[in-house]
Parts: structure tokens; C-alpha cells; sequence
């Protein structure tokens, strides 16, 4: 008998133990069942947000909208949120607090997904400041955003002065990888010029950071590293950023917002590699885009690898204002950077010290002027083999297979013997590795 009662208790302590099945969740614009199959879809995705366990799923149907008053949804827990049937499910605001948020993600929410949805932010507002699209707090890890869009929409009355779409609390993050995603009109024409400039993504303590293959258009600036601890082993691969506007009321680069690329703010960026980039200014977009930089750096960049990315239209490629931090250890080779036809400016403009050690080499500039201006440990920079020459692209059509490919000679012999310019895109092995944990993976197979 005592056997028989100890068989069942342990029993019963094993079905106790076994965790509850994550659940699927259906969210319809016109849904009025209880959510829980795709034929009984529920409309209140707040009301789902709360309900939901760890490991859930949320599908939201495609093309429907949902809107939701700022501050009014949050995630607590790791969740997978995605569309179902026909294109993108779209989450939007219908009200713009001061500081607030379409979208808050806690600590508890560390390995949500977000794949094939719209986050579009409206700019309903009347003045509001420091609106974002998807806020992480504090240490906030693991986090996927993949194949979404993120769209900013002037309306009418609307004054945006906002922040950028996905902002990170100043605390650590690890492990977030953006991949495949389409940000759209990240910027605000004030109508004496494009004087309302705000980053794409804003990433504090980021280790690591993976942003890679995404489109951005009509925007001023990709990606601000800014406060918290250090970012540290950052990859910014075979992204295509177009009409990149930047602060019309710039000095010669003294100050203000970059545009571009990266911003490089408080507490500098440790370790990073960025390639195989494009950002296009291209007509009918010159005009506009005379007073931005691919790269500022604000702070200390050490340990950086900037290699075949193709920018055209700049008004410099790297602006170095970093204070008593030295940039050290930046390899910069086998670039293209084309300068806006009615402004040339130096290659590198640096305020103030500039790169301590690294290298500048086989990088295609016009019609830049390039070195002139700078403050470099030359000593310690290896300079070299920087031709300044038209790379006579094949086309300047982005919807081209040719698009920015140079055919001058001296594009197919760079540093290492490597092409010069975005001309490669990120290796498929290294995408997986990033991105799904396959090189992890593989490696521990052949141990």
C-alpha cells in the first residue's frame, strides 16, 4: 500500500511539474470570440497582453489596424508576436503623452519576438516630445525584430519632435538583433529645413548588437549609441539606408546630430564591425543632404572595422569630435564615399585628436578632399593607397542589379586584395550565425 501511495505521489508531482502548453492567440479588427483559434479571434489586444503566459504566441491579422493610446500596452513576459493571413498586422498610436510609448517591454518580456508586423507611429500630437515606438527597459535582453516595418506618419497639426523608433533604457541589453525590417519617415520638415532629427534606433549597453539587411528611407541617422555601459561587439551588416537628412544648422560639423550611419555618443562603442552598408543620396535628394556624416564619433570607438560600404552623397565621412578620447584601433578600408557634388569636404573632419592607431587604406573618395583638416597620430595610422577617383558606377537605379557597382580598375584590387565598395553582401553563413545561433550550433557538432 505504501509503495502504491508513493507511485502516485510521484506521479502526481511529475504531472505538476510538466509546464502548461504556451498558447496561441487571435487578434481580428472585427474579431468577437475568445481568441484563442484563428476562427474565434478576439479585437482587444491589451486585453491579450494581459492574459498571456511565457512562450505565448500572438497573431494579429494581416492588414487590419489596431490602435491604442500611448502607454497603454506593455509586455511582461517572453512572447512571439506575428501576423497571420495576408500582409502585416499594424499596431498604432492614437494618442502622443509626452515621453511616453506605443509599445513597453519589461525585463520579464527578455526573448519576445516580433516578426512580419507594423509598429506605425502617428503624429497626432500638438507639441508632445520623446514619443518612441518600442521603449526597452532595463535590462531587457534577447530581443528579435525581424521582417517588420516601422512607419512615421505626419498629421495634419502634427509638430513631431519625437525619439527614435525602438530607444533602450541607459541599463544593459544583450543579445538584440534587428534583421530584415523596413523603417520609413523617421524625420519631420519644419519648413525652414529638416531641423527635427532623431536616430533610427537609439541602443545603450548593447552586447551584442545585431542589425543587419535592413531598408530606411527618408530618415536622419541609423543607429545612436548613447549612455549605460559600454556597447560592445556590435555588427552592422548589409543594410541600405536612402535620403538621410542632417541638421541644417550645422557649423562645419561642429556639433549637432549626425546623420548617416552611427552616432557614437556617451560612454563610446567597444568592438564592431561595419560592412557592406549603402547610403544613397542620390537624385533627386543632393541638395539636401550636404551637412551629414556617415560616422560621428562624439566618444571613444575602439577596436572598430569599417570596410565595403558604399555612401554617396556625404558631406563627410567621418566626423571625429571625441574629446580627450581618442579613437583607437579604427581600420577603415575599402570604402566608397562620394561627396555631394556641391559641398566637397574633407574625408575626415576631426575637432579634436582624431584616430590614435589603425588603419585608412584603399578607400575610393570624390571628389573629396581627403586628410586635410585632421588630427591624426600619424605615426600610429597606417595611411595609404586612398585614390581619389570617380568609381564609375554602373547605375545609379537602386532597382538595378548593377546599382553603385563600380567598374573603375581600381575597385577589384583594395585591401587584401579585396573589391572595394558594398559590392558583396553579408556571407549567408555569417547572417546565420548572428541571427539563429547556427554557427553555435555547428561548432558544437564538431567538438
Amino acid at each position: 500500500m505504501k509503495a502504491i501511495r508513493l507511485t502516485f505521489i510521484l506521479a502526481l508531482a511529475l504531472l505538476l511539474a510538466v509546464p502548461a502548453f504556451a498558447r496561441d492567440w487571435y487578434v481580428s479588427a472585427v474579431g468577437t470570440g475568445d481568441g484563442l483559434t484563428s476562427g474565434s479571434p478576439t479585437q482587444d489586444l491589451a486585453a491579450v497582453l494581459n492574459a498571456v503566459a511565457a512562450n505565448d504566441a500572438i497573431y494579429l491579422n494581416g492588414g487590419d489596424g489596431f490602435g491604442f493610446a500611448g502607454n497603454s500596452l506593455t509586455a511582461n513576459v517572453t512572447l512571439t508576436i506575428q501576423s497571420y493571413g495576408t500582409g502585416q498586422g499594424i499596431v498604432s498610436n492614437t494618442t502622443t503623452p509626452v515621453n511616453g510609448q506605443l509599445l513597453n517591454l519589461t525585463s520579464g518580456a527578455s526573448g519576445t519576438t516580433f516578426d512580419n508586423i507594423e509598429l506605425r507611429y502617428n503624429d497626432l500630437n500638438l507639441g508632445a516630445q520623446g514619443y518612441r515606438t518600442i521603449y526597452l527597459g532595463s535590462l531587457v535582453s534577447n530581443i528579435t525584430i525581424k521582417n517588420c516595418t516601422f512607419r512615421h506618419f505626419d498629421w495634419p497639426g502634427g509638430h513631431w519632435n519625437g525619439n527614435a523608433f525602438i530607444v533602450m533604457h541607459n541599463s544593459a541589453h544583450t543579445n538584440m538583433t534587428i534583421i530584415n525590417s523596413l523603417f520609413r519617415d523617421l524625420r519631420y520638415s519644419g519648413g525652414a529645413g529638416y531641423d527635427y532629427r532623431h536616430p533610427t534606433i537609439t541602443a545603450m549597453g548593447c552586447v551584442p548588437l545585431r542589425l543587419i539587411n535592413n531598408t530606411v528611407s527618408n530618415y536622419e541617422g541609423f543607429v545612436s549609441f548613447q549612455g549605460g555601459p559600454f556597447n560592445r561587439d556590435v555588427m552592422v551588416l548589409s543594410n541600405k539606408l536612402y535620403r538621410c537628412y542632417g541638421a541644417i544648422n550645422w557649423q562645419k560639423f561642429e556639433g549637432g546630430t549626425a546623420g548617416g550611419l552611427v552616432k557614437v555618443g556617451y560612454q563610446g562603442l567597444a568592438g564592431g564591425e561595419f560592412a557592406w552598408n549603402i547610403i544613397y543620396n542620390g537624385f533627386p535628394d543632393m541638395t539636401n543632404s550636404t551637412r551629414y556624416a556617415a560616422f560621428m564619433l562624439d566618444r571613444g570607438f575602439n577596436d572598430g572595422k569599417i570596410h565595403n560600404n558604399t555612401f554617396y552623397g556625404l558631406g563627410a565621412a567621418c566626423l571625429i569630435n571625441s574629446g580627450a578620447e581618442i579613437v583607437q584601433t579604427l581600420d577603415w578600408y575599402n570604402n566608397i564615399l562620394i561627396a555631394c557634388n556641391a559641398n566637397a569636404q574633407t574625408g575626415f573632419w576631426s575637432v579634436v585628436n582624431g584616430i590614435g592607431s589603425g588603419i585608412v587604406y584603399s578607400n575610393i573618395w570624390d571628389p573629396f578632399q581627403a586628410f586635410t583638416n585632421q588630427f591624426y597620430g600619424t605615426s600610429t595610422v597606417f595611411i595609404a593607397s586612398n585614390p581619389l577617383l570617380d568609381p564609375l558606377f554602373a547605375s545609379l537605379d537602386p532597382g538595378n542589379s548593377t546599382f553603385l557597382r563600380p567598374t573603375v580598375a581600381a575597385a577589384v584590387h583594395g585591401y587584401e586584395d579585396g573589391f572595394i565598395g558594398a559590392v558583396n553582401p553579408v556571407p549567408e553563413p555569417l547572417l546565420l550565425g548572428c541571427c539563429l545561433g547556427a554557427v553555435a550550433l555547428l561548432r558544437g557538432r564538431r567538438r
